[in-house]
């Protein structure tokens, strides 16, 4: 399913929604490892969300897990970056009782020439530590695509599609990577969730998904065997199916007619069935919805 918008720039789409209901392939990349920093009886580590890759103008989160190995600390956590003015500094105050292990997430927006964020550990004025990660900037007007799916091996078509003169460029990770925040989706404009347990996304993380869908970004399920697993968590006006149960068919000259090409990979298939909920079916197949916008 999907919904777009895109909050900051010229152009504005009207909202919709997609739901995929044959399976859907997608291709998972592995998350860079961060390194652990010792500061004093805390133990902190930091890395940006989508390998670091963010959009112009866009804000990316950072995730940062400290555990306090000694007595109770108040200390704040420091990203600063090049920009326009000189610097910027992003600061999040942290409480660390003693025996804590916490996550947090900083949000910061890097301008086109960024490369490096730096991170600071301060108690009070003195720098515990520090550590740096590396960020990739990329046009606005790149295509962007965050896939959340369970398969690591299977979108690899993806990037041979051409879509405004060249191919998306894809970012995979799990849910836990999706965040609580709709600043943190704005660099995307696809998301593409398949054959995972979005029941696991909290509270904040559906309402980020949400409000980014109804500023005008995509939201595309995966349908076949693990829709209903893949729709399980999501609100439902993100859902523009009702489903009810599956079937198996031999082919999908549904899919066919509306891409133009034949599918090449041999039946049989798993087919969600459902019933439409709102939006308009764009292939279907013997009364079946395949795909509903």
């Amino acid at each position: 399913m999907s919904s777009t918008g895109r909050k900051g720039g010229s152009k504005h789409r009207s909202p919709f929604l997609i739901a995929v209901l044959v399976a859907l392939a997608v291709l998972l990349a592995g998350h860079p490892a961060s390194a652990w920093q010792p500061a004093g009886g805390i133990v902190w580590s930091a890395e940006p969300f989508f390998e670091g890759i963010v959009k112009f103008g866009e804000w990316l989160p950072i995730r940062v897990i400290l555990s306090n190995q000694g007595a109770d600390r108040s200390v704040e956590v420091h990203a600063t970056l090049a920009s326009a003015e000189g610097q910027a500094t992003y600061v999040q105050p942290v409480e660390l009782p003693a025996g804590a292990h916490k996550q947090v997430t900083l949000y910061v927006m890097p301008s086109s020439f960024s490369r490096r964020l730096r991170l600071s550990l301060m108690e009070g004025s003195e720098e515990l530590e520090h550590t740096t990660v590396e960020l990739h900037p990329i046009s606005y007007q790149a295509l962007l695509v965050g896939i959340v799916a369970q398969d690591p091996d299977a979108l690899s078509a993806l990037r041979t599609i051409s879509i405004r003169g060249g191919s998306p460029r894809a970012i995979a990770f799990d849910i836990d990577g999706v965040p609580d925040r709709v600043a943190g989706l704005g660099s995307f404009d696809v998301l593409v969730f398949n054959d995972v347990d979005t029941s696991q996304l909290s509270p904040a993380q559906r309402q980020a998904l949400t409000g980014w869908v109804h500023v005008g970004g995509h939201l595309i399920l995966g349908g076949g065997p693990s829709a209903a697993l893949t729709t399980a968590g999501l609100p439902t006006e993100l859902l523009p199916v009702t489903l009810d149960g599956t079937q198996t068919v031999q082919a999908l000259p549904g899919l066919t007619d509306i891409a133009g090409e034949p599918v090449r990979v041999s039946g049989p298939f798993v087919v969600a069935r459902s019933g439409v909920n709102s939006g308009a079916v764009m292939a279907e197949q013997d009364g079946v919805p395949l795909i509903v916008e």
